[in-house]
């Protein structure tokens, strides 16, 4: 009987003491992240150059994904969000627009052509995946700085696309220099 107790007692304190390291507070500020892709599926975008207005893309997918892992699963939290945006007039064009945060310690926005003539790679990145960040409360986490309002994105050296929280992408430049912005 007493040698029950002892090892219903060690396996309680084992089960706690896992679980512990393990804790990732569910604070992760999902609605701001994903404002940055504010999309609904089927959703027409407007963009103008000043000298023409289309609807030029129209939201083919969007998807969202925040997850909470461990040790074992060799990650503590993910979060992300993708958002699939083709040309109108041909589905096979377009770009995709793609927020992530892994870990609390590596932020990245990036727009990406998926198609021929575009050759848009732009990205925004944040990494600090080579230094111990971690932080158990969101708001004193250091990526949080970097979770900005307006966040431009470089391609090639050069601001090549814009990303603000709540309206989503608000401008682009294409692969002949034309300079695309949102119509509100």
């Amino acid at each position: 009987m007493q040698k029950s107790i002892y090892l219903l007692l060690a396996s309680v304190v084992l089960a706690l003491a896992s679980c512990t390291s393990d804790l990732v507070p569910n604070d992760f500020p999902l609605g701001d992240f994903y404002s940055y892709a504010p999309y609904k599926l089927n959703q027409t975008i407007y963009f103008t150059n000043n000298q023409d207005t289309i609807p030029y893309y129209t939201v083919f997918s969007v998807s969202e994904d925040y997850r909470v892992g461990s040790k074992r699963k060799g990650f503590k939290e993910i979060a992300n969000k993708k958002v699939s945006l083709r040309k109108i007039d041909s589905m096979e064009e377009g770009v995709d627009l793609s927020i992530v945060c892994n870990n609390r310690a590596h932020f990245e926005v990036s727009l990406r052509s998926i198609e021929e003539p575009y050759s848009i790679d732009a990205l925004y990145e944040v990494d600090f995946t080579n230094e111990d960040i971690w932080s158990k409360s969101f708001k004193n986490s250091k990526i949080l700085r970097y979770f900005s309002n307006v966040i431009t994105l470089s391609q090639d050296g050069k601001p090549s696309a814009q990303v603000e929280k709540v309206n989503g992408l608000t401008k682009f430049t294409d692969e002949s220099g034309r300079i695309w912005s949102v119509v509100k």
